[in-house]
């Protein structure tokens, strides 16, 4: 690779994405902006991973560890990264081509910011698109900060490229974090940086149904209520509760998934419980509790009638 501008590391964290893997580092190697190392972090994977990627040797640095989470393995990368600037890419998520020199060049421009992000196009297993996610514009970073800590915004690290200087200053990720552990870093950043997002979709994020099994959702709970409390309990109960509120609708749906109906039910009643500002009758909270508490396929005939 060329030596045209600043190095970026390039930091790829996996475990057992095989079928996804090259296609995220090829769109690495297929970047506009060549002054890349690319370190990906294996954590521990038990599929056929090591393999893909032996044909890549001369192109990545691979970095084998004991499953450990993905916050201990994007630490385990920046600890190995030898660039100033620093970005992550999901092992199961690619970029396009122009991605990371966008994203230099807004960098480049304003010394203060220590993050810039971009849009995304959410795609499925099969990589189709689903959905295209565009940042609003902020004009001040306490705006953004804001949106940031009631969840109003939301991004993938895939979409992110940041100064190594800003984890240095705020720690990096936490080890033990196994969900929201982007978020929790964000929020941490955005307190001492200032954050530019590019309004366009440069990166394709894939969500697909076994993101999140239901064995996760004790795990979820207990880690947002970490992030939470050691970020925002001094924010007062009127930024919290809309974030309890939204914490217990995602597992409350997570379960309802997995067919535990019971446990969906008092996830969506706490959801009310903690934020009941919002009471219409369109209030997806009261969806998910009749969805909950009607046979499915009740529930899917009174939908269909609706939808005529």
């Amino acid at each position: 690779m060329s030596s045209r501008g600043p190095l970026i590391s390039v930091i790829i964290p996996t475990f057992n994405k095989a079928q996804f893997i090259e296609e995220a580092v090829e769109s690495v190697l297929g970047q506009s902006y060549r002054n890349l190392e690319i370190i990906v972090v294996d954590d521990g994977s038990t599929d056929n991973t090591r393999d893909v990627l032996k044909k890549y040797q001369n192109n990545i640095a691979y970095i084998s560890q004991n499953n450990n989470g993905p916050s201990a393995a994007r630490n385990y990368g920046i600890r190995t990264a030898r660039a100033d600037h620093i970005a992550f890419l999901d092992s199961d998520d690619v970029w396009f081509p122009e991605k990371l020199e966008a994203q230099m060049e807004v960098m480049s421009r304003n010394q203060t910011i220590g993050l810039v992000g971009c849009g995304a196009y959410t795609i499925d297993s099969e990589g189709r698109i689903e959905k295209e996610h565009i940042s609003k514009e902020y004009s001040t970073r306490q705006e953004f900060l804001r949106d940031l800590q009631t969840r109003k915004i939301s991004f993938n690290p895939s979409i992110v490229l940041v100064k190594r200087a800003c984890m240095d200053r705020v720690g990096g990720f936490k080890d033990g974090l196994h969900y929201g552990e982007d978020w929790d870093l964000w929020l941490r950043i955005a307190k001492h940086y200032e954050i530019e997002f590019i309004r366009k979709a440069l990166v394709k994020v894939r969500k697909y149904d076994g993101d999140r099994p239901y064995q996760q959702v004790q795990i979820m709970k207990s880690n947002i209520h970490r992030i939470i409390s050691d970020n925002l309990n001094e924010e007062g109960w009127r930024i919290r509760a809309p974030l309890y509120g939204v914490l217990y609708l995602d597992l409350a749906g997570i379960c309802l998934k997995r067919n535990r109906r019971g446990m969906a039910i008092l996830y969506a009643l706490g959801s009310l419980l903690s934020y009941p500002l919002k009471l219409a009758r369109a209030d997806y909270r009261f969806k998910l509790v009749i969805e909950a508490l009607l046979p499915h396929f009740l529930y899917s005939a009174l939908k269909r009638i609706r939808e005529k």
